[in-house]
Formats: C-alpha cells, structure tokens, sequence
C-alpha cells in the first residue's frame, strides 16, 4: 500500500528554512525538548491535508507563517510538501511519487498542488480518500483529542468510533442515495406529467387531421357540385337569351310601329309648351312686386334660421371643449408620478399601461401578469433613461423603471411554452391578446415574456414550468408557487376611454364643417 515518504517545511511556524523531514518503514516517533517544534511537524502535516487555521492553533491562516526572530527575517510565504511513494499505484496516477503540496502567502490565500499542477482543496481529499486518510476522520489525532474523547457523552463518542470505522461515510452515501431516489422520483412524475400533456395533444391532433380530411373530401365534393351548378345556370341563361332575342325581336316590331304616334304627339307638347310660356310670362309680369317682397321675407327668415344654427353649434363645440378637458385632466391624473415630472426634461413613448389597450374581458388577468411593469417607462434610447434616472435622483422624486427601445431585445417563445398554449383550457400568450404599436414590440414580449393566459385554476394547475394567469386573476409562477385571492390592483390599466376623445374630435370636425356651410350659405342669401 501506499506510504508517506517524507515531509518538507519551509516558512512555516518555527521552521524558518527549507527542513526535510523523513519517514520510514515501520513505526516513526520525533522526540524532542518542550518548544523544539514536535508539534509543528504534525501542524505541517493537517496544513498540507487541507485543514483550516484552527486545526494549528492559529487565529488566522497568515499566523502560520514564520514571523521572524533570532536574527532572522520574517518569510513571505508558507510551504508544506508531503512525499507519498505511489508505486503500487494505490492512486491513480501513473507517477511513482505523488508531491501533495499546500502554499499561503501573507493575505492568507492558499495553492495547492499535485505534482507541480494546481489542483482544489477537493482533489487533494479525494486523492487522500484512495490511501484510507480522512482529514475530517481520526488519522491524525492532535493534542487534547484523547481527552475531550474520554470526556465525551456515549452518543458522542459512538460517532466518533463510526467516523474512524468509515460507518459514517456509508451512512453519508445512504443519505445522499435517499435524495437521489427522492429527486429522480421527482423527475418521474413530472415526465409523466409531461407525458400526459403531450397524449392530449397527440390525441387533438389526431381530431384535427380526421376533420382536416373530412374537410378536403367535403371540398371535393363542393368543387363537383359547383360545377354542375355552373353547368345548369349556363344552361338556364342560354334559354332566357334565346326568349330576350324573341322579345327584343317583338319589341323592336312595336317600337317602329309606335315611332310615328311619337312624331305627332311631340308636334302637339311643343305647340302646348309655347302657350305655356306665354301664360307665365303674363303671371309674372302681373305679380312681380308681390312676389319680391316675399321673396325678401323668406332669405331674411332663412338667414336668421342659419345664424341660429351657427349660435347653437358655437355653443356645442364650448361644452364638447370643456368635456375634452376633463377627460385629459382625468387621464393626466392617472398618469405615474415620475412620468408626469419627467414632462420636458425627455421625450418618452409612455407606459406600458399607456401605450396598450386590452378587451375588458382579459383586462384583470393582464393586469395581474405586467405587475409592476404597467409603470415601466417606455424611451427611444439608452440615453434618454441616464438623462431622466440622474434627473429623478438630483430632486429625489422616486424611482422608475425605464426601457430604452434601442437596447431591449427581442424575446422568443420557448417550446416548451408553444406546447402548453395549445393546451385545453389555454386562451394564449399574454403579449397576443393586447393591442399596441409594432415598434414597442420588443418591451412588450420583456414584460409579459412566456406568460399564459387560461381560463381558470383547473386549466392552469395542468401546466408546469411555465408562468400562467387566469381569468380571474390567479397566478401559477413556473417555480411552483400560486398566488391568489382578493385582488387589489395598485397599478391599474387606465380606463379612460380614448375612443370617446376620437368621437369628440370627429364631432368637433363635423360642426366646424357645418358652421362654415351655413357661413357661406348666409353669404349667398345676402
């Protein structure tokens, strides 16, 4: 089996120079006066095996270090080399001599090495793991181990006889197996789980090929009876031709015969038209003062008519203005604090609240999946946010959330999340069912990202791994956790209506249209 060799010290506690110190077969004993170093050597040893400052009766690992003295310069570093003869190759490593080495400086950082090459604190113990040496077992026992074991409780020292015996590294191998079983258990539901939604989907899919099948051979059979129906209508519409040629034919053979009596009776309409005219010319020469003056009467009475108009529409479109400003006044004030200070120090896009609109059916479950984002402050560019951050820190005005477009990137889908969406109960992503502006798409699909919209708990509680909100504002996180109850919205979307502003504007339009008819009309009658 394998065995130490020997030990060199160099720095370390009262070994200021490089010291050798060898080690062979059979049994090894140091004797020395009190304070010559006996207890140094076995220091060195726990140092070089990975343990920490107080195994050496240090405070800290740099009070390990040689600190001077006799004439001699304190040392910058300490360095431990254990020499162990590996040529039955107990470890495996394909040298004859394993060098465990372990070096600290003065900030107290230490190296160690296996043969020259750089290793962890873990390999160093699994190297000693492979010669029966446990650093945190009873192979090196030190000064006072004896007693505190004697003075240790049953229960205590049964430990210890199980640490040294190795009992306690199967019980740790039990334990860690336990937890194993214990998490692959875990992965097996989930996998069934998994295995389950992925059969409802074969299955839907399965009914949607039948009905896509269903659906060709019906098209088929719509193309056939198309045709004959076009056959049939063609076949009808050359008969009706044929009756048109015979009526025209008919009509034609009337029309000639009529053209005659036409002749006569226009010859007889003109001859009563001249003596009409001749009998209004008569009327008005007759009733030409009378009919002036109601003529007057009546432009005065439809020039007052339109006035009144006009009087009446300015009168609306004051009452429309003052409805106008209430509803800015109102969406104003809906507005969050920061962005009503941040008015003309930047141009901002607005919030996430502002910049979408969402049917009131799915407003609650949107709302409850933006959060805090509804804040979220939408900016053209990376500097606009520096600018507005430093504006709102200098007069402590609070803090915001920003999204510069310019950095924001683009989001995808998972596929994991693209297979729970077509899940029975599932509505949809969040970022499908509001409607914004194309260019705010990539801080939009930040905020909502994989977020799913379903229409209850039981639809939801299905779907694992992936964030889902329902209708009623219960939320399943992809952790595991659910979240629910009573919901109190902080951040609500707005609910102004906006539209109603637009039908305000087109009524305003209307009437300016009407008021500058009725101007002209008022001009013409005058």
């Amino acid at each position: 089996m394998a065995k130490i060799d020997k030990l060199i010290i160099e720095g370390f506690k009262s070994f200021a120079n490089k010291t050798v110190i060898p080690f062979y077969d059979g049994f090894n004993a140091i004797i020395g006066p009190n304070g010559s170093g006996k207890s140094n050597i076995v220091d060195a040893l726990v140092f070089v095996l990975g343990k920490g400052s107080r195994s050496m009766r240090a405070q800290r690992m740099e009070h390990i270090i040689f600190n001077g003295g006799q004439g001699k310069k304190p040392a910058e570093y300490a360095l431990v080399e254990l020499y162990i003869n590996n040529k039955d190759r107990t470890i495996n490593i394909d040298e004859d001599i394993i060098i465990l080495s372990r070096k600290v400086n003065r900030k107290g950082i230490s190296y160690y090495k296996v043969n020259g090459r750089t290793e962890t604190r873990d390999k160093i113990h699994e190297i000693l793991s492979k010669v029966g040496i446990d650093t945190d077992g009873m192979s090196i026992i030190q000064q006072g181990d004896i007693t505190r074991i004697i003075e240790m409780k049953p229960k205590e020292r049964r430990e210890v006889i199980d640490n040294a015996a190795g009992i306690k590294e199967y019980n740790e191998k039990e334990e860690k197996a336990k937890k194993e079983l214990e998490e692959a258990e875990k992965n097996i539901s989930e996998a069934k789980i998994i295995l389950e939604q992925k059969k409802e989907l074969l299955d839907k899919i399965k009914k949607e090929r039948e009905a896509a099948l269903k659906y060709k051979e019906l098209e088929e059979r719509a193309g056939f009876l198309k045709a004959q129906l076009a056959l049939s209508r063609l076949k009808s519409v050359e008969i009706e031709k044929t009756n048109l040629t015979t009526n025209l034919e008919i009509k034609e053979k009337e029309y000639e015969s009529l053209k005659s009596k036409i002749i006569e009776y226009d010859n007889i309409l003109e001859k009563k038209e001249d003596e009409l005219n001749k009998l209004e010319e008569e009327i008005i020469e007759k009733s030409t003062n009378k009919e002036l003056r109601q003529e007057i009467e009546n432009l005065s009475k439809r020039i007052m008519e339109r006035q009144g108009k006009i009087n009446v529409n300015k009168r609306e479109l004051h009452n429309i203005d003052e409805m106008m400003q209430k509803l800015i006044t109102i969406n104003q004030a809906n507005q969050p604090l920061s962005t009503k200070h941040l008015e003309g120090v930047i141009n901002h896009e607005g919030t996430i609240s502002e910049v979408i609109s969402v049917d009131e059916k799915f407003r609650l479950a949107i709302e409850v999946a933006a959060s805090s984002h509804l804040n979220d402050v939408i900016v053209n560019t990376e500097k606009d946010a520096i600018i507005a951050i430093n504006y709102l820190k200098d007069r402590r005005l609070g803090r915001t959330r920003f999204l510069p477009l310019d950095r924001i990137k683009p989001h995808s889908k998972s596929g994991k999340a693209e297979m729970a969406s077509k899940m029975p109960g599932v509505i949809g992503f969040a970022s499908d069912l509001i409607q914004y502006p194309a260019k705010y798409k990539n801080a939009i699909d930040y905020v909502f990202r994989d977020t799913l919209i379903a229409e209850d708990a039981n639809s939801a509680k299905r779907i694992r791994g992936i964030r889902v909100v329902t209708l009623s504002g219960d939320l399943f996180e992809a952790s595991g956790a659910i979240v629910g109850g009573n919901f109190r919205s902080k951040n609500k979307l707005s609910t102004i209506n906006t539209s109603e502003l637009k039908e305000l504007e087109r009524r305003k339009q209307r009437i300016y249209e009407e008021i500058q008819k009725l101007e002209e009309e008022i001009i013409e009658l005058n």
